[in-house]
């Protein structure tokens, strides 16, 4: 199971409390925005956010 760090544990508490999970589409607003695993090979993830604004923060052109 994956360790409880202080962010998880504050990412799912906001998560809870307000229902509402953070997400990027791609440029065209019809596919999600994935990332290779640094975990993992061959493994794609989804980067989550629990507020707005650290979701656009991550806004980029890469």
């Amino acid at each position: 199971m994956t360790e409880q760090t202080p962010a998880l544990i504050s990412f799912i508490e906001n998560v809870k409390q307000h229902q509402v999970l953070w997400g990027l589409q791609d440029e065209t607003g019809e596919g999600w925005v994935v990332c290779d695993s640094s975990e993992f090979e061959e493994t794609d993830v989804m980067p989550l956010w629990s507020s707005e604004a650290a979701a656009t923060s991550h806004c980029t052109e890469e």
